[in-house]
C-alpha cells in the first residue's frame, strides 16, 4: 500500500529517475565500450595515427625543451638548436647518438619500441632531457 502512495504522490518524480537511471546505464554501457576499444588498441600495439611527430627545443637558457615528454610509438621526435652553441643528443641508453648539432640545425629519431630514454648533450652533460613512450 505504501508503494502505490508512494507512485501516486511522486510519480512524475520517479518516472524522471527512470529516465535518469537508463541515461546514466547508456552512458556506463557507452563508456565500457569506448575502454574496450581503447585496451584492443592498446593490446594490439597499433597506433593508428601513423605519422605524428613532435620537436624539442634547445634553448641557451633553460636547455631541451620540453625537457619531459611522453609520446605514442612511431612518434618522430626532431630537436632543434635554437643555441648559438652547438649540442648533441646522446641517449644514455646507446639507442641514439646524433652529430655535432649547430645553430639552427637539427637531428631527429623515431621512437619504434616502448620505454623511457634519457639523453643529455655531449656538450654540456648537464642539460638532460627524457622521452616516454607508449
Amino acid at each position: 500500500m505504501l508503494k502505490s502512495d508512494h507512485r501516486q504522490e511522486f510519480g512524475r518524480g520517479e518516472l524522471t529517475f527512470k529516465r535518469t537511471a537508463y541515461f546514466r546505464s547508456a552512458a556506463a554501457a557507452g563508456g565500457f565500450m569506448i575502454l574496450g576499444f581503447l585496451a584492443a588498441v592498446a593490446v594490439s600495439g597499433r597506433v593508428e595515427r601513423a605519422g605524428a611527430s613532435v620537436q624539442i627545443r634547445m634553448l641557451p637558457s633553460s636547455g631541451f625543451t620540453p625537457s619531459s615528454l611522453t609520446v605514442l610509438r612511431g612518434t618522430l621526435v626532431t630537436w632543434v638548436n635554437d643555441d648559438k652553441l652547438p649540442h648533441t643528443v646522446t641517449s644514455s641508453e646507446g639507442v641514439f647518438a646524433s652529430q655535432a648539432i649547430h645553430s639552427e640545425e637539427s637531428f631527429f629519431f623515431r621512437f619504434e619500441v616502448p620505454g623511457t630514454y634519457t639523453y643529455f648533450s655531449g656538450f654540456e652533460p648537464h642539460m638532460m632531457g627524457k622521452i616516454v613512450v607508449h
